[in-house]
C-alpha cells in the first residue's frame, strides 16, 4: 500500500493519528500484517500451541524453504542445510507438526508445502537467530548458483527438456520458496536486528544478492532464474540494478545472449520476461524510477527484437504513460527522468523516442 495513502485510510476506519503511525511502523504499509495487527479489532484470535513447542530449527528449515519436492535429493540435501538435522529426523519432526491443530505446513503428493507464510512468518519471526540465517546464507548460494542445463540445447528441444532428464539440481518449487524468503526477510526482518548482533537482514540481503550477481555475471545465471527474477529484485533493488547495468555492458553483453535464447518459430521462449518484471515492479517506487528507466533503455538498445511482444521498449513506455498509475513518481519527476543525458543520448533521434514524449506530454493534459 503506498505510504501515502495509507495514513488516509487507515484514518477512515476510526484510528487516531498516533495508531495509525503505530499500524504503518509495525507493518509497513503491507495488507496481511494490517489484517492481523493487535490494534485491528475485534480479536477472536486461537493462536497455536506448535510455535513454542517445536524446535526453531525446524520451523525455520521449513519457513525458508517454503515449498519442496520429497523426491528430489537435491532439495531434501537443502533441507538437512537449513535444519541442521538428517532429513529422515527432519521428516520425522515435520509430520508431526503437520498434524497438530491448525498446522503451518502439509503434504500434497510429493510436495511439502507451507500453508499460509506470513502467517507463519509473524508466529515464529521473534525467534530468529543468527545461526537461522547463516544457514539460509548457505543455501541461498548454492541453490542460487544452480544453472539450468536446458540453456545449451536448441530452441526446439527446450521443451522437452524434462522428458529428457535434462534439468537443475534444485526444483522450481525450492527456488521460488527461496527467493520469496529472501524478499520477506528484507522487508520484515530488520526489527530483529538486536538479536541477530545487530545486523539488519535487509543489508545483509543486499550484500548476499551482489555477491551472487558478481560470482553469476553469466546468460545462464538469467536464464535459469527468469521466473524468479521479480523476487530478487524486490528483495535488493540496489544490488539489482548494479546487476543489470553490468551484465548490458559492452556490444555482446550478457543479457543480449538472454535475448538471442529466444529462438524461432513456435518453440521459442521468453526468457527476459522475469528480467523486465523485476525492473517493472521496483520502478513502481520514485526511488530506483530514473535508474530503472535507464536499465530498460540500454536493454531496449541492445534487444535484437524477437516474436514476443513483451520487449523493453514496451515496459519503458507504460513507466511514462501519464494516465496509468505504473509508479509512485510524479509527472514533474517522471519529467527530470526523460531530461536525463543518457536517455536523450540513446532514443532522441529514434520515432519510438519522440513516441514516448508526445504520450507524455499529453498525459499531462488529461
Amino acid at each position: 500500500m503506498a505510504s501515502y495513502y495509507f495514513p488516509l485510510t487507515i484514518e477512515k476506519l476510526g484510528f487516531d493519528s498516533e495508531e495509525t503511525v503505530k499500524i504503518y511502523q509495525d507493518t509497513k504499509g503491507f495488507i496481511e500484517p494490517v489484517l492481523r495487527h493487535p490494534l485491528m479489532k475485534p480479536i477472536d484470535k486461537i493462536y497455536p500451541e506448535w510455535p513454542e513447542k517445536t524446535s526453531s530449527d525446524v520451523l525455520f528449515a521449513v519457513f525458508f524453504a517454503t515449498e519442496w519436492m520429497d523426491n528430489n535429493d537435491s532439495d531434501k540435501e537443502v533441507m538437512e542445510l537449513l535444519s541442521g538435522l538428517s532429513y529422515e529426523k527432519l521428516e520425522s519432526e515435520i509430520i508431526t507438526l503437520s498434524k497438530k491443530h491448525d498446522p503451518p505446513i502439509r503434504k500434497i503428493g510429493s510436495v511439502w508445502q507451507v500453508i499460509s507464510k506470513m502467517d507463519l512468518w509473524l508466529l515464529i519471526s521473534y525467534r530468529i537467530s543468527k545461526p537461522n540465517i547463516e544457514r539460509f546464507r548457505i543455501v541461498l548460494e548454492k541453490v542460487l548458483s544452480d544453472i539450468d542445463p536446458s540453456y545449451d540445447l536448441s530452441s526446439e528441444e527446450r521443451g522437452f527438456a524434462s522428458i529428457k532428464g535434462v534439468e537443475p539440481l534444485y526444483s522450481q518449487k525450492l527456488k521460488h520458496g527461496i527467493a520469496d524468503s529472501l524478499s520477506l526477510l528484507s522487508a520484515y526482518g530488520d526489527e530483529y536486528s538486536e538479536q541477530l548482533g545487530g545486523d539488519k537482514p535487509s543489508e545483509l540481503v543486499e550484500y548476499w544478492m551482489r555477491q551472487v550477481y558478481k560470482n553469476n555475471n553469466i546468460t545462464e545465471f538469467w536464464y535459469s532464474f527468469n521466473t524468479i527474477t521479480p523476487l530478487l529484485a524486490e528483495s535488493a533493488p540496489n544490488a539489482f540494478l548494479d546487476a543489470v547495468e553490468e551484465a548490458s555492458r559492452g556490444n555482446d553483453s550478457v543479457l543480449l545472449g538472454l535475448f538471442n535464447a529466444e529462438g524461432e518459430g513456435i518453440f521459442g521462449g521468453c526468457y527476459h520476461s522475469g528480467l523486465l518484471w523485476g525492473i517493472e515492479l521496483i520502478s513502481w517506487n520514485k526511488q530506483y524510477t530514473s535508474r530503472a528507466s535507464l536499465c530498460l533503455a540500454r536493454l531496449a538498445e541492445i534487444d535484437p527484437g524477437g516474436n514476443w511482444s513483451n520487449r523493453p521498449f514496451n515496459s519503458l513506455v507504460e513507466i511514462f504513460l501519464g494516465w496509468l498509475n505504473n509508479t509512485t513518481t510524479t509527472h514533474p519527476e517522471l519529467t527530470v527522468a526523460l531530461s536525463t543525458s543518457n536517455f536523450i543520448i540513446k532514443f532522441q533521434e529514434t520515432p519510438e523516442w519522440f513516441g514516448i514524449k508526445t504520450c507524455f506530454r499529453i498525459s499531462t493534459l488529461l
